[in-house]
């Protein structure tokens, strides 16, 4: 029963949120997204169950992820078209369906899902949508003379994507760079696939890049603050503190906001200069000049790209705490999917998501007997990985990114680093430790966990 009322809540605040974004061509757009992540529903179905909600954040997410590649194979044969776009996403989807339907029970076992996780998930896609919908919905806003007006951030981001995402509409690959047209776009470009092939090939009402980028936004940072609070569930499985903790991380993670208050406050300056602030970065200027360190609604509202990439790592790592070094090898197999897109997606947070199930696997698979063997067998899972690299690499995806990447205790990290760090991150990391410190003390018991899971000898 609060299964269904959360679903039907939601659902109606989703299509409100959608008109104040675009009218009734957003609705348009929600369907063809739901399309869109159909052929992962079966992969999630097959991963924890269909009664478990993270079958339908992983398929969803995992869906999104394979329809990309569905667009990319008819440009990739220089045959694209509405028909042969539907056409690869049909043979895609039942072949997903089809080899999902082999296994009758979930591969991973997580805590069981409760009415209480129900209310806790809508509670956090509720904070998602209020912190993703007013922004979005003023972007691109035009005056009575019809001048359209962009805030800062949005110029350098959502700009840039419309154009991105217009030069990927005409269908050449690799497509060009549209400030640089004889050089082709050295970026990833993947995300982007979906909305320029429905701007350019769906029904008239969507047929606006901007709507589609709009929808296609919102819809992401729901999956990526779904995605997060099935990271928390898998390890914590209590609705209050994972709805908690994901809030937190979406809309309380830095101090900088109330560090600028008060400082604006103390000069006597009327508080609604904070509009001209870009609170995101207070760490970066004077007095600090340090490193900064984003939020989680910056993916919501200007790096929508990077929200996929995260969930679709983030679903490989549920997959690894929740079967460990003992899964399967179809689990293996597609958390190795699961991270190939995400290096799809975005090459430095898919790398970095994989190196990180690695260690996980490593760390389990080293306290259980036989361990070397099991570590041995998720070598599986970098196939997908190698073979996502091979790919970016091919579309020139990542040519001459080596040199801005930079590790070490370099240039703003050396600037007041730990003022900085709390400033950033202090309200979610010192909570986050006092859990851990009390979960190390008091540990909770487990009792929804199945023997074979690797949780199950904490409970």
């Amino acid at each position: 029963m609060i299964r269904s009322a959360a679903l039907i809540v939601f659902g109606i605040l989703l299509a409100f949120s959608a008109w104040t974004i675009g009218g009734t061509a957003a609705w348009i757009y929600l369907a063809l997204y739901a399309l869109a992540i159909a052929p992962g529903m079966p992969v999630g179905f097959a991963l924890f169950g269909k009664d478990h909600a993270a079958a339908w954040i992983a398929g969803a997410v995992i869906g999104y992820a394979l329809t990309a590649f569905a667009v990319w194979a008819p440009i990739a044969a220089r045959v694209p078209s509405r028909l042969t776009f539907v056409a690869a996403w049909a043979i895609l989807t039942a072949l997903a369906w089809f080899l999902s339907s082999k296994g009758s029970a979930s591969l991973a076992s997580l805590p069981r899902w409760t009415p209480a996780g129900s209310s806790a998930l809508l509670a956090v896609l509720v904070v998602t949508l209020a912190v993703a919908v007013p922004p979005l919905a003023r972007v691109g806003r035009a005056d009575a003379d019809g001048n359209r007006y962009y805030r800062a951030y949005f110029t350098a981001d959502f700009v840039w994507h419309t154009a991105l995402t217009s030069e990927i509409a005409k269908f050449s690959m690799p497509p060009r760079n549209p400030y640089l047209a004889r050089q082709p776009i050295h970026y990833y470009w993947t995300y982007y696939l979906l909305p320029a092939a429905i701007s350019e090939t769906g029904p008239e009402p969507v047929r606006n890049v901007q709507l589609c980028l709009k929808v296609n936004a919102l819809m992401t940072g729901l999956l990526l603050m779904s995605a997060v609070f099935l990271a928390a569930w898998t390890v914590a499985g209590s609705a209050v503190a994972s709805g908690v903790a994901a809030a937190l991380a979406l809309a309380a993670s830095s101090g900088e906001g109330l560090y600028e208050t008060y400082k604006l406050w103390s000069r006597g300056v009327p508080l609604a200069e904070l509009r001209n602030w870009n609170i995101d970065a207070v760490t970066a200027w004077p007095p600090f000049a340090g490193h900064r360190i984003d939020g989680l609604q910056r993916c919501l509202w200007y790096v929508p790209q990077h929200s996929m990439a995260y969930a679709l790592g983030i679903v490989a790592l549920a997959v690894a705490a929740s079967a460990g070094s003992a899964a399967t090898i179809t689990a293996i197999a597609v958390s190795g999917i699961a991270l190939g897109c995400s290096v799809a997606f975005n090459p430095l947070v898919g790398g970095i998501f994989a190196l990180t199930y690695g260690l996980a696997i490593i760390a389990d698979g080293w306290r259980r007997p036989r361990g070397l063997q099991a570590i041995a067998r998720h070598a599986l899972a970098a196939v997908p990985v190698a073979l996502a690299l091979a790919w970016c690499s091919s579309n020139q995806m990542i040519e001459g990114a080596g040199g801005f990447l930079q590790f070490g205790f370099l240039g703003h990290s050396r600037q007041q680093p730990i003022e900085t760090f709390l400033l950033s991150l202090g309200p979610i990391f010192v909570p986050g430790v006092a859990g851990l410190l009390v979960a190390r003390t008091f540990p909770v018991a487990r009792p929804s966990l199945s023997p074979s899971s690797p949780w199950y000898r904490f409970s």
